[in-house]
C-alpha cells in the first residue's frame, strides 16, 4: 500500500485496504494475494481534494535497485508529460529490426530477411539502453564533484587481453568483457593499474581507444 500512502489518497481508504489485505493473507497464497493486492490498490480512489495534474505530480515515482544476480529491477509512475516524452523517444528505437541477408549471388529475397525475434519488452529495454549510450556519448550530463558522469569498471589484465570473463562496476554489476569493450569503444578511457589490495599503482591520462572519426568510420 506504499504506492497509495501519499497525498491525494484518502487515509480511511488506505486503512480499509490494509485491513482487507490482512484478512486475505490468512486465506490465500502469495500469488493470489499479490493479485488481490493489485486490485485493492486500484480500487483506492483519490479523495478528490486535488486536481488530476496535481495528483499525478504528487504521485510521480521512480525507484531502481540492483538484484543479487547483477540485474536491476524497479517500479515507476510517470506524469503524463514525462510519459509522452519517453514514449516519443523510445518508440522509434524499439521498432522491430529486419536484418537483410545477402545471398551468394548478391541479391536479397523476401525469404532471406532475418526477422527481429525480440519481444516488445526486450525491444523497449534495448531502446532505453541506446538512449543512455547516446546521452553518455554526448557528454552533456552535469558533473559530479567536478568530474563528468563516469562508469568505473575493474577488470583483470588477463581477462582484458583474452576478451574473456567479466568486468565489475563500482556497484558490483558484472559486465561481460565483450560488452565492456563495446562500451569503451565510444568512451573516454582513463587506464588505472591497481594492486591486489586495490591500491592505485599508476593512473594514465584520458585517452580514446579510437578517435571520433575512426569510430564513425567503423
Amino acid at each position: 500500500l506504499a504506492s497509495v500512502d501519499r497525498p491525494g489518497f484518502g487515509k480511511p481508504d488506505i486503512a480499509a485496504g490494509d485491513a482487507l489485505l490482512t484478512s486475505f493473507a490468512t486465506s490465500f497464497g502469495p500469488r493470489e494475494l499479490s493479485a488481490l493486492a493489485a486490485k485493492t490498490v486500484d480500487a483506492i480512489d483519490p479523495d478528490g481534494t486535488l486536481g488530476k495534474e496535481q495528483l499525478n505530480s504528487d504521485r510521480r515515482h521512480f525507484a531502481l535497485r540492483q538484484t543479487k544476480d547483477g540485474a536491476y529491477i524497479g517500479e515507476l509512475r510517470l506524469t503524463g508529460a514525462l510519459g509522452a516524452k519517453l514514449t516519443a523517444i523510445l518508440s522509434p528505437l524499439a521498432k522491430p529490426r529486419i536484418e537483410k541477408i545477402i545471398l551468394a549471388d548478391g541479391t536479397t529475397s523476401r525469404d532471406a530477411l532475418d526477422a527481429d525475434i525480440r519481444s516488445h519488452g526486450q525491444r523497449m529495454h534495448d531502446a532505453l539502453e541506446e538512449v543512455c549510450d547516446r546521452v553518455l556519448r554526448a557528454g552533456e550530463l552535469p558533473h559530479s564533484g567536478g568530474t563528468p558522469a563516469t562508469v568505473i569498471v575493474t577488470i583483470t589484465l588477463k581477462d582484458l587481453l583474452s576478451q574473456m570473463g567479466y568486468g565489475t562496476t563500482s556497484a558490483g554489476t558484472l559486465i561481460p568483457t565483450g560488452q565492456l569493450l563495446k562500451m569503451a569503444n565510444a568512451a573516454d578511457i582513463i587506464p588505472t593499474v591497481l594492486s591486489k589490495s586495490g591500491a592505485v599503482l599508476d593512473q594514465g591520462r584520458t585517452r580514446r581507444v579510437a578517435t571520433t572519426n575512426q569510430t564513425l568510420a567503423l
